[in-house]
């Protein structure tokens, strides 16, 4: 998680930042109406440091209304940790982005990482993690015990559940 993080954040920035990466194509999010004018009238400083930034929308403003409460959002950047998702993936951790960026537009909260954010790359870590029961090469132990000694927090996963456990040798006397 810790090297996740490294990589996914603007190194030497003077405010917790995450990296971005430009769209091929807008990519488009649904958003509840409100929630959308918030994204859009946060001036986009916000999203920014989340990687984030608005399309130019052909007609007025960066929002288009779709039927009912809803509308759509265009962004040009999304983070680039989630370059790594399937279209659909993306679709929906930019809308979790969008609404906790909304939400903290409204209680004048930004000063940790989304949780959208901090979840998927939880999710990305855990994914990576070696298994129970799955063997390791000396070589690799080796490896892990030195990356392990690294960690700011190294007896914990990325979801905050223990990762490791004691080995005893136990002999018969």
């Amino acid at each position: 998680l810790e090297r996740l993080l490294a990589e996914a954040l603007v190194e030497g920035s003077s405010r917790l930042a995450v990296k971005s990466a430009a769209c091929q194509q807008p990519l488009v999010v649904s958003l509840p109406r409100e929630e959308a004018s918030l994204v859009v009238e946060s001036g986009g400083q916000l999203l920014g440091r989340w990687g984030v930034q608005l399309a130019e929308a052909p007609e007025k403003g960066k929002v288009t209304k779709t039927g009912g409460d809803s509308s759509n959002v265009a962004l040009a950047h999304i983070p680039h940790c989630f370059l790594s998702m399937d279209l659909v993936r993306q679709v929906e951790l930019c809308r979790a982005l969008l609404l906790e960026v909304a939400s903290s537009v409204e209680e004048n909260s930004s000063s940790r990482l989304p949780r959208a954010l901090q979840d998927h790359l939880a999710s990305q870590a855990c994914r990576g993690a070696i298994m129970f029961g799955q063997r390791l090469e000396s070589g690799d132990c080796r490896r892990l015990l030195k990356d392990r000694a690294l960690c700011a927090v190294p007896f914990q996963c990325a979801h905050g559940r223990p990762s490791c456990a004691t080995i005893h040798r136990l002999t018969t006397v």
